[in-house]
């Protein structure tokens, strides 16, 4: 009778293999033994196969029983059929039971069709039985699939259930008295042609800047669809997180392995950018004065301004203010160097004027005044005597002067002028006069001397018009 031998399955748990173990358990009732694949009481050193031959208690000679199972190929798009086979030749020298049971787990397909068949025959009664446990023990009975009275017969079936479970194949053997049973017995699963399983991750993530936590394998995120049953969904990180200037990224892959041993993977990116530190103005205009009553007043002007920044690209815009105070005009104009975490600095231009186009105002200034003839001074430009205002500050007094002669008739122009900071000035003049002359005046005609004899009539008197006189300074005054 030809042997089937065990094609060893690897069911994928965190990429390391499982295996399953076949059993058989012989039991008159007294004695029991089990012979587990690879012990001491297996025959057979090949894995999957288990040989028995020997005595079962005082009555049960088991001439030749030989067992094996296969289990559908990991990654096969079709799986092979899981198949089970158990022959037995086997003497009782008297009366009495022997039941055989050979079981296996891990059978992986969730669902398709079985086949039972069993062929011999017996000097007693014998019955079959094949059972499916969900629970996927050994020599599970959960489910009875199949049953047969006597060595002979087959028959077809579906079957439905969560992966994984064990399949149990029993003999049952009843002899009256000295007799021999021989028997073969198959049971074959034949799942249906499953697909490899599909998987979509939840799709790449940037999660922008500076985030307080990063995403870590969450299997509740991606979709699967496996017909075959999921068996394991595992998932890790490809190695540690790269850096690239400021930007970050973590890869996840997810491997799903469905209940065919086939596999799927996908992997999810996931971006974020690690920046704290504000750009840098490398040019920032600096302060400036336009003195008074300027024609134009700068504005903001990206051109004359520039920024860097550790992360990328700084973005600068600028905004720009006005005050007064009095005369006093501020544009205070700022500019601002974002990055795209939103981290700023700031560069700030103060521009200066003044407006003033009113002169200042004198509110004291010396009256003119006449010395008269000969003074021994003559008064100088005397800043105590006048005095100024100005709309815009304090203005700045100044004095100049000029002496001028018109014969005897001296005059002496004193001017003060008051000049703000824009240059805007106002004058007070002060006119002094004197008249400088030493000099007596001088006779041009003079009466002369008179003899009136003896007693006369009358004596002249002063006469004005026997005299004339002349002065370097004007007419004289008059004549005495």
């Amino acid at each position: 009778m030809k042997k089937q031998i065990l094609a060893v399955v690897t069911i994928l748990a965190l990429a390391t293999p499982v295996f399953a173990v076949p059993q058989l358990r012989l039991s008159d009732g007294t004695t029991t033994i089990t012979v587990v694949d690879g012990d001491a009481n297996d025959e057979e050193p090949e894995a999957g196969i288990v040989s028995f031959s020997g005595s079962v208690g005082p009555h049960w000679n088991i001439l030749n029983l030989e067992i094996g199972t296969t289990k559908p190929a990991p990654n096969a798009g079709t799986p092979s059929e899981p198949f089970m086979d158990l022959y037995s030749f086997n003497i009782s020298s008297s009366a009495g039971d022997l039941i055989i049971q050979f079981t296996d787990t891990d059978f992986t397909a969730p669902s398709g069709t079985f086949s039972a068949s069993v062929g011999g025959g017996s000097d007693g009664v014998a019955a079959f039985n094949y059972y499916l446990d969900a629970s996927n023990v050994p020599f599970g009975t959960n489910t009875l699939l199949a049953a047969f009275p006597t060595p002979a017969g087959d028959s077809n079936g579906t079957f439905s259930v969560t992966a994984p479970y064990s399949i149990t194949m029993e003999a049952k053997i009843h002899h009256t008295g000295r007799g021999n049973t021989g028997f073969d017995s198959q049971f074959i699963l034949t799942p249906p042609n499953f697909q490899p399983p599909s998987l979509r991750c939840s799709g790449d993530r940037d999660l922008g800047c500076n985030p307080s936590n990063i995403p870590t394998c969450d299997t509740n995120s991606i979709t699967v669809d496996a017909s075959c049953g999921v068996a394991n969904i595992v998932c890790a990180a490809d190695g540690p997180d790269t850096v690239t200037g400021c930007v970050h990224q973590r890869d996840l892959t997810y491997t799903v392995t469905d209940n065919c041993g086939q596999t799927a993977s996908c992997t999810q990116h996931i971006y974020w950018t690690e920046d704290t530190s504000a750009p840098s103005f490398g040019t920032c205009p600096g302060d400036i004065n336009l003195g008074c009553n300027p024609q134009t007043i700068p504005d903001c002007d990206l051109s004359a301004v520039s920024a860097t920044d550790n992360c990328g690209r700084a973005v600068i815009t600028c905004s720009k203010s006005d005050s007064a105070d009095g005369c006093a005009h501020t544009r205070t104009i700022t500019y601002v160097a974002s990055d795209a975490c939103g981290n700023k600095a700031t560069c700030v231009q103060h521009v200066t004027w003044t407006v003033d186009t009113t002169a200042p105002n004198f509110t004291k200034c010396p009256d003119d005044v006449n010395l008269g003839c000969n003074p021994q001074t003559i008064p100088n430009c005397d800043a105590s005597k006048v005095a100024a205002s100005d709309d815009c500050g304090v203005p700045t007094i100044t004095c100049s002067k000029s002496d001028s002669a018109d014969g005897c008739a001296n005059t002496r122009t004193i001017t003060y002028v008051a000049t703000d900071a824009c240059g805007n000035s106002s004058s007070c003049v002060q006119h002094i006069t004197w008249t400088a002359d030493t000099t007596a005046p001088r006779f041009t005609k003079c009466a002369t001397d008179l003899s009136l004899g003896c007693n006369p009539q009358s004596i002249p008197d002063c006469d004005n018009s026997q005299v004339a006189a002349t002065d370097n300074c004007g007419p004289h005054d008059h004549l005495l």
